[in-house]
C-alpha cells in the first residue's frame, strides 16, 4: 500500500534547522520576511510522504542542491553515485524549485501539487530483498510535471522514460540467465552496464527501474524459472 502524502504547511515562525546534507538549507516553516526568488524549493520525501518547503537560510551561502542546475534536483544524502545518474538509484527525497516568495504562495503550491506528489510516491517500486525503492516511468513523468508546475517556464523536460519490464519484454535476447546467481554488488554493476548499453544518449529516452527488475528476476529465478520463456520473465 502506497504511503499517503502529508503536506506540511508553512507557519508564521522562523525555525531554521540544518539539513543533514547540503549546508545552508533549512525546512521552511515561515520566514518573517519575503525570501529572494529562487530561494524556495519543494521537497518530497519518497519514503515517508512528507511534502514541505525548504529555503536558503538568510545570511548564509548555501551549497547547491545536487542537480540544481537543471531545476529538478535529486537529494542524495550520503549517496556515492554521481548526480548525473539519478535514474540508477532512487533517492530518499526529491526537490523542485518553486516560483514563490511568500508563505501564502508556498502553501498554495503545496496544496495544488500534493496530488502530483502522491502520483510520484504511488509510482515507486520496491527493489526485492532490500529496503530500497526504484523509479518507474510513471513516477518520473509525475516528477517532471511537478517541476514544471512548481516553476512554470523555468523547467523543460529532458527525457522520456520507459520501464525495464517493457525493455526486456520487447528484447528478450538481453536477458542473461547468469543474473539469477549474482550477488547484490554484481547485479548493481549489471544494472549500470545495461543502462549505458540499452539507451542511445542521442535520443531522449531513458530506461528506468532496471535494478528493481534484475533483483526481481533473481528472486523469481531462485523460486523457479525452468519452464518459462524470457518474455514471460519481464513482469
Amino acid at each position: 500500500m502506497a504511503t499517503e502524502i502529508h503536506v506540511i504547511a508553512v507557519e508564521q515562525t522562523w525555525q531554521p534547522v540544518e539539513l543533514p546534507g547540503p549546508s545552508g538549507w533549512a525546512p521552511w516553516r515561515g520566514p518573517r520576511h519575503v525570501v529572494d526568488p529562487g530561494a524556495v524549493w519543494l521537497v518530497l520525501d519518497l519514503r515517508q510522504g512528507r511534502f514541505h518547503a525548504h529555503v536558503r537560510l538568510p545570511g548564509q551561502t548555501a551549497s547547491p542542491l545536487p542537480g540544481e542546475h537543471h531545476r529538478a534536483a535529486v537529494v542524495l544524502p550520503g549517496d556515492p553515485l554521481p548526480v548525473s545518474r539519478p535514474y540508477f538509484v532512487a533517492p530518499e527525497a526529491i526537490a523542485v524549485a518553486a516560483e514563490a516568495v511568500e508563505p501564502r504562495q508556498v502553501n498554495d503550491l503545496l496544496d495544488q501539487l500534493a496530488p502530483l506528489a502522491q502520483h510520484v510516491v504511488n509510482g515507486m517500486v520496491a527493489v526485492p530483498g532490500t529496503d530500497d525503492q526504484d523509479w518507474t516511468a510513471r513516477a518520473l513523468d509525475a516528477v517532471d510535471l511537478l517541476a514544471a508546475r512548481a516553476a512554470p517556464g523555468t523547467y523543460r523536460r529532458r527525457h522520456r522514460y520507459r520501464d525495464a519490464a517493457d525493455l526486456f519484454e520487447n528484447q528478450p535476447e538481453l536477458v542473461d540467465r547468469a543474473w539469477a546467481g549474482m550477488t547484490d554488488a554484481q547485479l548493481n554493476s549489471a544494472a549500470a552496464g545495461l543502462m549505458d548499453a540499452v539507451d542511445d544518449h542521442r535520443q531522449p529516452v531513458r530506461t528506468v527501474g532496471i535494478r528493481a527488475w534484475l533483483y526481481g528476476y533473481r528472486h523469481r529465478s531462485v523460486r523457479d524459472l525452468q519452464g518459462y520463456a524470457p518474455a514471460q520473465w519481464a513482469r
